[in-house]
């Protein structure tokens, strides 16, 4: 590259023009408003919080005129929103927070309508409190009831039209375009230091018009009768601190209805689906007074000079009415009182130490006459009553007393007993139903606490409080179950048990992995050298503790199947299915740990042991999961890391001395007569490749191999996203996940610039890792762990152990790459089964990185005939490059398939061509029958292969059929696969998931993230 060019990915600004970046998700407010900005003559970029980072570098914000947060209150509490905060939080005076919002409600009712405005109210309240914590320097700018976001009234209004029901608030609403808005709050972005924060609305229109409108809307559009239910609904301000608010006037509410209504059947609300979940994060409800100083001026008039030009849209009339709102949840003390004159009524302001308060003169004068009226009736009943003279009164009622007196004398003292033995058995009943209560309050309250501590696992780790909270409850209703079970033998009481003994497990184990994580830094910090004592021992602890949270966790697991939370909640029943799943995949986990850590010593024990690290690249796809660009070689002395260097692949090569004889069909397809290190990997099978590249790495620098490891891309960025973003200063570039792909395609260019003594990307980003791995932080190494364990039992982390005990265990759980034959599926029971493998192997040999410019799909029918099984593949490639130059060019590529070794290929067809016997490799390779033929696909062109061969079947009547699809470590592409049974064959079982159609059973992989087995039982 020359010296003058400007490098593809670095962005350029327009530095005569201010840079006005907009973050937001893709949206019709995003668009409107970068449109505005733009329309200023300012330098605008566009990105989501998730592209920020690698769009925009901190220097470019730092001297960005303003950074405009379109804040999605849907999103807000997702990993990458809370990095955006901490982005640009050093930025905060220059940030814009622009907020759509809700009018906000206070209700006693749980009904479905009020419960999610009620959470919404909540959400919205606790978001504005948890931004403003951030940035209070920053202007906020709040849209209220804003048509086109998801916070609008009216979505939650008609939450159940699909039950026919409209709900009508019975409130004022103000709503607001998009257009509006924008044309009038985009020009304050830019007004020097705004004394306030602004909340836009429209003009106010009662709720019942507005559904009266929606509701004939529907029964027009879409012929639904709805019927509309009124509810009782009180309004409050969705903002906690003070902001100036401004009105604007004649926008239609019938244009922004009619909308809304065109639009419900495209795109349903998506509070429907997401207002369930929302898991609010308690922060403290702390009101922020924002802007306020001593003096409270509860009415600002609008000054019409201080507002911005705007061309005003001729259908569209703003009027600003700016008045600052005082929080409504808080007071504020004040020793005076303002005395405010209108024309038809005084109204006055009192304020003193308890707040305050606001009142007119009419309201007064109503206030005086309700009390006189109830003096005078008071009067009245008093001259009733006195009118009789007292002493007439007296005699009579003493008369009366002696009369009753003498009537029940006798029966005084049955009564009394039986007064007072009522009175304790009242007592004693008031007591046992207070009990009973309490008990199955108590219960209630145990599985709600659970209920929301496995809702809050499946998304983030639960704190440490919430499970002590679940085991106090427990423990409170253990004491009550074990009291009560004393006495009565009860469904109930033994329900209260089990539920007793189920989450103190949990709790239990919640407690032991959180020690666990503890125990797993301290191991991994002895393994980098960074900490002192035995690696050893602390893996033997944790060995033994994953043990135990296993059987635990599988205990947990049967138990909770037997809790009688209620079978009337779809919600209660998804969240328990949710927690499940997370429970297995931790089961998983630990089992992994439990099976690992034993072989530590074998691992990393003795004097040394050496590591062969292979970083491949798969734009370039290789047999085991691309090109190997760079190496690294790790050593470890009595389970500590003491050294660690990273090669280019062609400086390897340089080092091995001599000519190495290649595979019999590498030259006719790679072109290459000789073999050399950086194509060690031809075989699919990573044993056997990795013992190859050892050998070439012994040859080159001497010493032991004793194992190897392979990385690709993807999972290089799976173990960048754990660990954090990799500096390269040499390009002062920073490496994540979202550009790694980018960045390798983008220096891949100088792979082939001849004498050139600039260190290769590769080894800088190998290097980088490595060092990021030595260093992780404490909070870091649980995902980094996870990573890797991800990336091996997705096929994109490969392992060979020369120790075979070590080898035995990693081939078991399917870590090594070998060619898999894998047993019949245990949930089939049939004696008779037939299990069919195919992997599929490409390999490019264009030396290109056409592989990054490829889109590929599979499908794959098995029809299954008396006696046979007929397969037919057909692959489709798109090469999407448009020029030939480097790294990009027409993908060349050699395609290898691995059958059973009884399988008979039939036809190989390309692009409607058979191809001829001499165009194809065929042998009996590694137990396999393999088949291997050349693919070429130009630029911007497609080509299909279809693959045609048949496998003997069992001519039993009912039997089981398995298809194991092996995928290639590097690959990712979408397949389906359609078992086609004979006539008279009915499926009894079938696995994973698929769609039975007159056509076959269809199983669809959109991510093959592992290998592919589909199975099926007949009858």
């Amino acid at each position: 590259m020359k010296e003058d060019m400007v490098p593809q990915l670095v962005t350029q600004l327009d530095l005569d023009a201010p840079l006005v970046v907009v973050v937001g998700q893709a949206s019709a407010l995003r668009s409107e408003v970068s449109r505005a900005v733009s329309g200023m003559g300012l330098h605008t970029i566009v990105c989501s919080e998730t592209e920020i980072q690698t769009t925009v570098d901190e220097a470019s914000l730092g001297y960005a005129y303003k950074i405009i947060w379109l804040v999605s209150p849907l999103e807000y509490f997702t990993q990458h929103v809370q990095n955006l905060k901490n982005y640009i939080e050093p930025f905060s005076k220059k940030v814009i927070i622009v907020q759509p919002i809700m009018d906000g409600v206070v209700t006693q009712s749980d009904s479905v309508f009020h419960t999610t405005w009620k959470k919404v109210t909540e959400l919205q309240r606790e978001i504005i409190l948890d931004i403003n914590a951030v940035f209070d320097n920053s202007l906020f700018i709040f849209a209220k009831n804003l048509f086109g976001t998801p916070l609008f009234p009216l979505e939650i209004c008609s939450i159940h039209v699909n039950k026919n029901i409209m709900y009508d608030p019975g409130v004022q609403l103000s709503l607001l375009s998009i257009e509006a808005f924008v044309q009038r709050a985009v020009p304050l972005f830019f007004k020097p230091a705004p004394q306030h924060s602004f909340c836009f609305s429209g003009e106010s229109v009662h709720s019942s018009q507005l559904v009266e409108e929606i509701t004939q809307l529907f029964g027009s559009y879409y012929q639904l009768d709805l019927v509309i239910k009124h509810e009782k609904t009180e309004i409050i301000s969705s903002i906690p601190f003070e902001v100036s608010e401004i009105t604007i006037k004649y926008i239609s509410s019938a244009s922004i209805t009619d909308e809304f209504v065109r639009s419900w059947k495209d795109a349903p609300s998506k509070l429907n689906s997401y207002i369930p979940s929302i898991q609010l994060r308690n922060t403290q409800p702390q009101i922020v007074q924002k802007y306020v100083e001593q003096n409270f001026e509860p009415f600002v008039q609008a000054d019409v000079n201080d507002e911005p030009d705007v061309l005003p849209d001729k259908n569209v009339q703003i009027e600003a009415e700016v008045t600052a709102v005082p929080p409504q949840e808080k007071s504020v003390a004040f020793k005076e009182t303002f005395i405010v004159e209108t024309e038809e009524t005084d109204t006055v302001i009192r304020a003193s130490d308890e707040g305050i308060f606001i009142t007119t003169e009419t309201e007064t004068n109503s206030t005086e006459t309700k009390k006189n009226q109830e003096n005078l009736d008071i009067n009245t009943e008093l001259s009733r009553i006195f009118k009789e003279p007292r002493t007439a009164v007296r005699v009579a009622r003493v008369e009366s007393m002696a009369h009753t007196e003498l009537k029940h004398t006798g029966k005084s003292k049955r009564k009394k007993v039986l007064f007072y033995g009522g009175l304790g058995f009242i007592g004693v009943g008031f007591g046992i139903a207070t009990l009973i209560a309490v008990f199955i309050g108590t219960q209630f309250m145990v599985k709600r606490q659970l209920l929301a501590v496995a809702k809050t696992a499946v998304q983030q780790t639960v704190d440490r409080q919430s499970w002590s909270n679940l085991q106090k409850m427990a423990s409170f209703l253990e004491i009550q179950a074990k009291s009560y079970g004393t006495i009565f033998d009860l469904a109930l009481i033994s329900d209260a048990e089990h539920l007793v003994a189920v989450t103190s497990q949990l709790s239990e184990v919640s407690f032991l992995l959180e020690d666990m994580k503890e125990t797993s830094q301290t191991m991994y910090y002895r393994l980098m050298g960074l900490d002192e004592g035995s690696v050893f021992e602390v893996s033997s602890d944790l060995s033994s503790k994953s043990e135990t949270a296993y059987e635990n966790l599988s205990l947990v697991t049967a138990g909770i199947d037997q809790i009688p939370f209620g079978e009337d909640d779809t919600q209660k029943t998804a969240i328990l299915t949710d927690y499940q799943l997370k429970i297995e995949a931790m089961r998983n986990g630990l089992m992994t740990q439990h099976q690992i850590l034993p072989l530590m010593q074998d691992l990393f024990g003795g004097t040394k042991k050496t590591y062969l690290i292979l970083f491949q690249n798969e734009q370039e796809l290789r047999p085991t999961g691309g090109f190997i660009q760079a190496a690294a070689v790790v050593t470890f002395s009595e389970g500590r890391l003491i050294s660690s260097q990273v090669f280019s692949s062609y400086d390897i090569d340089a080092l091995v001395s001599g000519t190495v004889a290649p595979p019999d069909d590498l030259p006719t397809y790679l072109g290459e007569q000789q073999w050399y290190f950086r194509d060690s990997n031809w075989n699919p099978d990573f044993t056997q490749a990795a013992a190859k590249a050892s050998w070439f790495m012994t040859k080159a620098a001497g010493g032991k191999i004793d194992g190897v490891i392979a990385l690709d891309l993807k999972s290089t960025g799976m173990m960048v996203d754990a660990l954090g973003p990799l500096e390269i200063a040499e390009h002062n570039e920073v490496v994540t996940s979202k550009n790694l792909d980018a960045l390798m395609e983008h220096h891949s260019e100088k792979l082939l610039v001849k004498g050139t003594t600039e260190k290769a990307y590769s080894v800088l980003l190998l290097e980088r890792l490595l060092d990021k791995i030595k260093t992780a932080q404490p909070e870091k190494i649980s995902g980094f762990l996870t990573a890797v364990h991800d990336g091996l039992q997705q096929n994109e982390i490969l392992i060979s152990s020369t120790d075979t005990s070590v080898q035995d265990l990693l081939t078991t759980m399917g870590w090594t790459g070998s060619l898999v034959k894998p047993e019949c599926p245990m949930q089939f029971s049939s004696e008779v089964c037939t299990v069919d493998t195919i992997a599929q192997v490409a390999a490019n040999t264009g030396v290109n990185k056409a592989n990054y410019y490829l889109e590929e799909n599979i499908d794959h029918t098995v029809e299954l005939l008396p006696g046979v099984a007929q397969h037919t593949r057909t692959i489709q490639i798109e090469n999407t490059a448009d020029i030939n130059a480097w790294p990009k060019g027409d993908y060349r590529a050699y395609y290898r398939f691995y059958l059973n070794s009884s399988a008979q290929v039939s036809d190989v067809i390309v692009n409607n061509k058979k191809l001829s016997k001499s165009e194809l490799t065929e042998r009996i390779e590694q137990g396999r029958t393999m088949v291997g033929f050349l693919v070429m696909v130009p630029i911007q062109a497609q080509t299909e292969i279809i693959l045609k061969y048949s496998v003997p079947l069992s001519g039993e009547a009912g039997y089981s059929y398995a298809f194991f699809d092996q995928k290639q470590p590097g690959t990712d592409i979408p397949t389906t696969v359609t078992i086609v049974p004979f006539s008279g064959l009915k499926p009894a079982k079938i696995a994973p998931q698929a769609e039975v159609t007159p056509s076959g059973i269809v199983f669809e992989t959109e991510h093959r993230d592992s290998h592919g087995f589909y199975g099926v039982e007949f009858r």
